[in-house]
């Protein structure tokens, strides 16, 4: 048995009921060459001269129960930084029942905390960038805009088939540009910005947002239809609005050749959906769905790919989950559920 622990990559200790060190195993002696057994753990590992407040070792004890610390954080003397490591701590129980001590499985994490850190910062660097690109690509295109609008009021033959096609092009690009920045900017406040979190009535929301888009719906017979077994909601209330918005849009757009198609918007059980009988989606999509410039269609009017996307950092900005369930041929649902509610 020793041979076999010492083979193993993590480092193990067992322990006693009074922290005395029965046993260390290979990876463990061998990053702690001055501590021996008998010694207690925290008089040689801990700086706090006394059982650590947190020890995970002592509450599986206590409890006789496997416990797992996957953010446990060690004051270890002789170092200037706390070392973060994951600590699984299996209590040792014989057959009367009696706990006779713990073995402690440790893996060290600083690498991962710290790659974890280091990615954060360079998040938060990659969103200010997007913010200011996307803020100071306004004003040129407002500019070209203007210029545009002075060139179309007789300072060009618009007759001229040729001038015509390329102002057309040119109005098309900007309209295409602003499109872009508009999502830039307002992912970037998803992300950067902060939620206002009240309560909300789930199902005047859902009747404005069905009123709101009767008329599109109409157009091309679809039906909008709502499910709202549940009353309030803890929740961004423009946010939420925002999503159903993009998932609604989603639905009409993807599914305009669809007869008789019925979107259904829902809310049970802090469960938010959008639920349509269109041609559903592909396997390979549904896994990539909520990527950034992700679309399903190049026909799109979603140029950019980034309508689910932004319905999933705003889930995720609430602490929440988003999810898809879909069939082809048999339609699409997309639910989400939003942490405040709880």
């Amino acid at each position: 048995m020793r041979q076999f622990m010492d083979m193993l990559d993590p480092g193990i200790m067992f322990l006693d009921t009074e922290f005395n060190i029965i046993f260390m195993n290979k990876e463990k002696r061998d990053n702690n060459p001055h501590v021996k057994p008998g010694m207690k753990c925290y008089d040689v590992f801990e700086e706090y001269g006394y059982r650590c407040p947190f020890c995970v070792c002592s509450r599986a004890m206590q409890e006789q129960s496997a416990l797992i610390d996957v953010a446990y954080v060690a004051i270890q003397k002789g170092k200037e930084l706390p070392v973060h490591m994951n600590i699984t701590a299996l209590p040792i129980i014989d057959e009367n029942n009696k706990t006779l001590g713990v073995i402690e499985i440790a893996y060290d994490v600083e690498g991962q905390f710290q790659t974890n850190k280091r990615l954060e910062r360079l998040n938060k660097e990659y969103e200010h960038v997007i913010y200011a690109l996307s803020h100071d690509l306004r004003a040129p295109l407002v500019s070209i805009e203007g210029f545009l609008r002075k060139l179309t009021k007789g300072h060009i033959d618009i007759e001229d088939e040729v001038a015509a096609h390329c102002l057309d092009r040119i109005h098309a690009n900007v309209k295409m540009m602003n499109g872009l920045v508009t999502v830039l900017l307002d992912t970037s406040r998803i992300a950067t910005g902060k939620l206002e979190i009240q309560e909300m009535d789930v199902e005047p929301l859902l009747n404005s947002l069905i009123a709101q888009f009767k008329a599109k719906a109409e157009d091309q017979g679809a039906l909008l239809t709502m499910r709202c077994e549940s009353s309030s909601c803890m929740c961004d209330k423009v946010r939420v609005q925002q999503i159903f918005s993009n998932l609604i849009g989603n639905a009409l757009e993807h599914c305009r050749n669809i007869k008789d198609l019925t979107i259904e918007l829902g809310y049970k059980n802090k469960v938010f959906w959008v639920k349509d009988n269109g041609q559903g989606m592909p396997e390979d999509f549904k896994n990539k769905a909520f990527d950034a410039f992700t679309t399903l269609s190049s026909k799109s009017t979603d140029h950019f790919g980034m309508g689910l996307n932004i319905v999933y950092k705003i889930v995720e900005k609430h602490g929440g989950k988003a999810w898809i369930e879909s069939e082809e041929s048999k339609g699409t649902t997309i639910f989400f559920k939003l942490i405040p509610a709880d």
